[in-house]
């Protein structure tokens, strides 16, 4: 009897000397996995008919000197081989406010996604499941104490219908955003609300050397994801920096994945997983995304460690070196 109390006691010290299940997780930082939803794909493929064509946003305001951004896209997938064309250009205004081109905004209109710019106008397509064509505008700072200024970007599209509240958006150049709660998006980011890009294949888009996009893990646990695609249409290498902006609390990784057109899934090809609240930065030479997905990365900021009640959050940027 004695021989078995002992036994007994000997268990329970040994159980109780076991890291428990919370601190085993601190200690072990894992890796998320991107693959258990299906990937991003932006190549058309077939279809019978094409869908509206909508604006996220007609009428903006974006602060003098910082970019604007404009979204156009459909309600459903594009499957043809060209998809939807948009012609885009831009107009100034005959009105007292009218901006002027090259004093107050840059004559040259971006589209992100194939890093295209041109003069004044420009030609773009919708096409594939991403459904969304993004225009990048950029005004110019300076010291001048003036009104508010507009100017106009028109559409044409083909293939497609434009939606019912026309075809020409007002973007208002202002002074700051004191009075201004409602502005374009001028991050380097599109599509990031959660949950979003919580999903592989609901991923933000992030621009190359657009500035930095600003996210968070509001409502989520250790072990959440925020997903980026990068898709440039020239290739290059790039620096991708994840600032953890939370005050000496968590610690937040990054990783950078490629698309394997073989395999249908992601394929891990670099990572940054400094401890604590050190900055993660990735060096890659990304290639261009041609054909077939061939150029097609995700990013991803990955919540590692809890070290605190704050609420995480994060810049994350890219640019080419």
């Amino acid at each position: 009897m004695a021989f078995k109390r002992l036994f007994i006691i000997s268990l329970l010290i040994l159980i109780g000397s076991l890291p428990s299940p919370s601190l085993a997780q601190k200690a072990i930082k894992s890796s998320p996995d991107v693959n258990y939803s299906p990937p991003v794909v932006e190549k058309p493929t077939d279809a019978e008919a094409l869908p509206l064509v909508k604006w996220d946003l007609i009428d903006v305001k974006v602060v003098e000197g910082k970019d604007a951004w404009l979204a156009l896209r459909t309600d459903t997938p594009i499957n043809t081989t060209s998809g939807i064309r948009i012609d885009i250009e831009l107009y100034t205004s005959n009105a007292a406010n009218g901006a002027d081109i090259d004093t107050d905004f840059d004559r040259e209109i971006t589209l992100p996604q194939t890093n295209q710019s041109r003069d004044k106008q420009i030609t773009g397509y919708i096409s594939g499941t991403s459904q969304v064509l993004y225009v990048q505008l950029r005004t110019v700072s300076d010291t001048i104490n003036e009104e508010n200024e507009i100017f106009f970007v028109d559409v044409t599209v083909s293939n497609g219908t434009i939606e019912s509240r026309g075809n020409r958006a007002t973007i208002t150049i202002v002074r700051d955003t004191k009075f201004y709660p409602a502005f374009a998006n001028f991050q380097s980011c599109q599509d990031v609300g959660e949950p979003n890009n919580n999903l592989p294949a609901r991923s933000g888009f992030l621009a190359i050397s657009g500035g930095p996009c600003y996210g968070d893990f509001n409502g989520e646990n250790p072990g959440a994801v925020d997903y980026y695609r990068i898709s440039s249409g020239v290739g290059g290498n790039v620096t991708i920096r994840l600032k953890n902006t939370t005050p000496n609390q968590h610690d937040l990784d990054l990783y950078l994945y490629k698309y394997n057109t073989s395999t249908n899934s992601y394929d891990e090809v670099a990572k940054s997983d400094n401890a604590n609240q050190l900055d993660d930065v990735i060096n890659f030479p990304i290639v261009a995304n041609t054909s077939n997905n061939n150029g097609l990365y995700l990013v991803t900021a990955y919540w590692a460690v809890a070290t605190g009640s704050n609420v995480p959050t994060y810049d994350l940027s890219a640019s080419f070196q």
